[in-house]
C-alpha cells in the first residue's frame, strides 16, 4: 500500500484511490483490450464506448481509448476525446501528460522536410521557428535533452518568442519525464537563470 505524507489535494487523493478500486467496467475494458490484441479493433472501440456509457465515472476507459487512438496515430481523435472529457478527468496526471504530448504532435505535424530541418540545426542556420518544430519532434521521439537544448537556445535568444513557447514547453517536458529526473533538474536551473 502506498503511503502519502503532508497535504494532498482532493484530486490527488481521488487519483490515488482510483488506482486501487476495481470496477465492473475495468473487467469490460480488459476484455475489450484482449479483443484488440486479436485484431478486432472496431469491436474493441464499441466495447469501450459501451463501458463508458455504463460507467462514465471511470477515467481509465476514455484514457484507454485515447492510448489506442495514439497507437494508431489517430491524433485528431485523441485531441477531440481529451477535449470532451469531464473537467475532473482533465486534472488527472495521465490526462495532462497525454494532452502535453498532443500539443507537441500539433507542432511537429507542420514539419515539411525533417532532413533539411536537422541540417539547418547542425549548421546553426536554423530559425527560432525551426527550433520550435525540431524540439517537438525530439520530444515525441523521447530525445528530451536534444529538445531541451533547442528550447534553451530559444529562451537565450528571445525568451518570449511565441508567447513563452520554450518556457512552457520545458515545463511540459519536466512533467513528462518527472520533476526528479536529472534532465529536469539541469534545465530547471537553466530556465531560472535565463528567465530572471
Amino acid at each position: 500500500m502506498e503511503t502519502r505524507h503532508g497535504y494532498q489535494s482532493e484530486s490527488d487523493l481521488d487519483e490515488l484511490l482510483m488506482q486501487y478500486i476495481t470496477r465492473d467496467s475495468d473487467k469490460a475494458l480488459a476484455l475489450a483490450l484482449e479483443q484488440y490484441t486479436r485484431g478486432q479493433h472496431q469491436q474493441t472501440y464499441q466495447m469501450i464506448t459501451e463501458a463508458i456509457l455504463e460507467d462514465p465515472e471511470n477515467p481509465r476507459l476514455p484514457l484507454a481509448l485515447c492510448k489506442l487512438f495514439k497507437h494508431e496515430h489517430r491524433y485528431d481523435d485523441v485531441i477531440n476525446l481529451l477535449a470532451s472529457l469531464p473537467e475532473g478527468f482533465k486534472k488527472l496526471k495521465e490526462v495532462i501528460a497525454l494532452k502535453n504530448e498532443m500539443d507537441f504532435v500539433a507542432v511537429a505535424d507542420v514539419i515539411i522536410d525533417l532532413e533539411a530541418l536537422i541540417k539547418r540545426s547542425e549548421n546553426k542556420t536554423d530559425t527560432l521557428e525551426d527550433k520550435v518544430q525540431l524540439s517537438a519532434f525530439y520530444v515525441l521521439n523521447q530525445e528530451y535533452e536534444l529538445a531541451l537544448v533547442l528550447l534553451a537556445d530559444i529562451i537565450a535568444t528571445d525568451a518570449h518568442f511565441k508567447y513563452d513557447y520554450a518556457r512552457i514547453s520545458m515545463h511540459k517536458i519536466f512533467s513528462m519525464i518527472g520533476v526528479n529526473h536529472a534532465l529536469a533538474k539541469k534545465y530547471r536551473d537553466t530556465l531560472s537563470r535565463t528567465t530572471h
